[in-house]
């Protein structure tokens, strides 16, 4: 803020505003997943919209696949097409001459990946709904207590400042149900959907 507000107002200088725009992103767009930085999944997936595969170097080269280990560098020469070999150096040496000059990246380094781990994600989280939404089914709602109707017809007199008009027994019974109403369908409906729109998972860099 210092930089690029001196004397409250914006400055002019183009490289410095760039190089502090390339600084924010570089602190929020990374992939490192802890409690004081990166973005982790988001930022994977920002990587997989400009082709972030792509300007990745090759790691089909020795140095980098003698870390793998023997069941490791086996599964990685499968998921190519290739037969596994008796030893690691010759599962390398296939897997090299097999990328030859070509692009080769193992799956995990891969932000590609990021796309299978977010519908995993997203998969769970419906599931979740779906779960609360059949909580909020199966729940038993409790019958409304019965009314104490005696005097209703003198209640309203009062509040119409009108005579007390006498209710015979027969249209007591017909002009009032004690019967507790049942929830219109819809009322679930209408929370679910509410829950559908609204239980988002907000990402905060």
């Amino acid at each position: 803020m210092a930089d690029l507000f001196p004397e409250g107002s914006l400055v002019r200088d183009e490289k410095l505003i760039r190089r502090h725009a390339v600084t924010v992103l570089q602190s929020i767009l990374n992939c490192d997943v802890s409690m004081h930085s990166g973005s982790g999944l988001p930022a994977q997936l920002v990587g997989v919209l400009f082709g972030a595969d792509q300007k990745m170097p090759s790691m089909a080269f020795e140095a980098f696949l003698k870390c793998y280990s023997k069941p490791g560098i086996t599964k990685a020469v499968q998921a190519e097409g290739l037969a596994p070999q008796n030893t690691g150096k010759e599962m390398r040496a296939v897997l090299m001459n097999h990328v030859g000059e070509g692009h080769w990246l193992p799956e995990v380094a891969s932000f590609a990946q990021a796309q299978d781990v977010w519908t995993q994600k997203q998969k769970k989280k419906q599931a979740k709904i779906r779960e609360l939404e059949s909580m909020v089914d199966d729940e038993d709602l409790d019958e409304m207590p019965e009314d104490d109707f005696d005097g209703a017809a003198d209640d309203e007199a009062d509040l119409s400042n009108g005579p007390v008009v006498p209710v015979t027994e027969p249209d007591y019974e017909e002009s009032f149900s004690l019967q507790a109403p049942e929830p219109e369908p819809s009322e679930h409906n209408e929370a679910m959907q509410f829950m559908r729109d609204h239980l988002e998972i907000v990402v905060v860099a």
